[in-house]
């Protein structure tokens, strides 16, 4: 790539965590090796940091059907916010078919993605279901996976819902404590 500078530089490769830079360059004005500069200690600030992973709950529930279109909106929107900066995991509800309840339970449609596009698409095979929210027994086992998957990231949960917990196990309380 050639600057305004002149200059032509060159990216040579990632080695345990830290960008290696070639340069090949004539003279340079100090404001350019102040950008260089303030640049890489971004990439090292943010390689000290721990890697923040995002997992997202879309009520689909029956409660919602009225407002589920805009639930949709709203997962993509925070999928197009956070997908750069960390993997994104997607839940929704389904009727628990197997134990013939009545609870809509947790269920994991996309795991761990960067993809922003998979990620929509995910989100658009979404549907209202019927069953009894258990909202925070779904939140509980959101937290779970990403602790999983991820134990020393920093976890994110985002929970689009009206926030109807019918028949939850786990109380808020117990919730907040953990």
């Amino acid at each position: 790539v050639t600057s305004e500078l002149g200059s032509e530089r060159r990216l040579t490769g990632v080695t345990s965590g830290a960008m290696i830079i070639e340069t090949l360059f004539r003279p340079i004005r100090p404001a350019a090796i102040a950008t260089l500069m303030l640049t890489i200690s971004a990439l090292a600030f943010s390689q000290d940091r721990p890697r923040t992973c995002y997992g997202m709950l879309l009520d689909s529930t029956g409660s919602m059907r009225s407002q589920f279109g805009t639930v949709l909106d709203i997962g993509k929107a925070i999928v197009h916010e956070t997908a750069a900066h960390g993997p994104v995991s997607i839940f929704n509800f389904a009727t628990d078919r197997v134990a013939r309840s009545k609870d809509a339970i947790v269920v994991l449609r996309i795991e761990q993605s960067q993809d922003e596009a998979k990620l929509n698409r995910t989100i658009d095979g979404f549907y209202v279901e019927g069953g009894q929210t258990t909202l925070l027994d779904a939140i509980q086992s959101v937290g779970d996976r990403l602790q999983e998957w991820a134990p020393d990231s920093e976890k994110v949960i985002v929970v689009v819902s009206d926030g109807e917990d019918r028949v939850s196990r786990v109380k808020s309380k117990d919730l907040i404590q953990q």
